[in-house]
């Protein structure tokens, strides 16, 4: 269900109207460039995507991994002040991981809940200082109170579009209860196509849970483009 750097189609579920909240058209505006270092990655990790996106698709649906400017746009937007308790939903392989170990992440503060067992493995050799969980973010309260973890900051890459309505709706209220009053979710959705209706329906789902949700704008330097969303409570 989970994963890290799925895409979002940009079909409507079965029975499902369009949104009618629009995205304020400045939310499209694109990041600044920002020149990148090589982004190139390990063969064995592509091997790892490759398997996992042929096995399963609907827990995997992008072609490839995020790009490192997604991977920056995002945790940029992550408040990392006074060293908080960070949970990444859907690792994936680690593009946003290897971002926070950029930003200073503190190992010891950090646990990745990752739907997908080869890619729990994957990530538990190439972050051997970091603690990973296998388990859905469904049951995201659940595993929180196994592992003895109580976050307030929450990095997801999460299927948004392509999970139902009510899955979408329980991710976010476990998110939301998992970081607390004074917690920070950041994410991302994938647009494709050039229609944005995947935006405009987390433009509408993100206020019901968060009272602050702002976007960010576009990341082109991405297969496909993303845009970035913070959420407070």
């Amino acid at each position: 269900m989970t994963s890290s750097d799925d895409v979002s189609l940009t079909r409507l579920e079965p029975g499902c109207d369009a949104p009618s909240v629009e995205v304020p058209c400045a939310a499209f505006r694109a990041e600044p460039f920002v020149p990148l270092t090589s982004d190139r990655r390990p063969l064995s990790e592509k091997l790892l995507w490759l398997r996992a996106l042929v096995t399963a698709p609907r827990t995997i649906a992008s072609i490839a991994p995020s790009s490192q400017a997604l991977a920056d746009a995002v945790v940029s937007r992550l408040d990392l002040g006074d060293s908080p308790h960070v949970l990444e939903l859907g690792p994936g392989t680690g593009a946003l991981t290897r971002a926070l170990l950029r930003r200073g992440l503190n190992p010891g503060r950090y646990v990745g809940i990752e739907v997908r067992a080869e890619l729990v493995e994957g990530l538990r050799t190439a972050f051997p200082d970091l603690s990973f969980v296998h388990g859905s973010a469904l049951g995201l309260s659940e595993l929180l109170r196994a592992a003895d973890v109580e976050p307030t900051r929450v990095v997801a890459s999460l299927p948004w579009s392509i999970l139902s309505r009510v899955d979408r709706k329980a991710c976010l209220e476990a998110a939301a209860q998992a970081i607390g009053p004074a917690g920070q979710l950041v994410t991302y959705s994938y647009v494709s196509g050039g229609i944005f209706l995947p935006a405009r329906r987390l433009d509408r789902e993100f206020p019901r849970v968060f009272d602050d949700v702002e976007t960010h704008g576009v990341v082109w330097r991405n297969l496909p483009p993303a845009m970035v969303w913070s959420c407070r409570r």
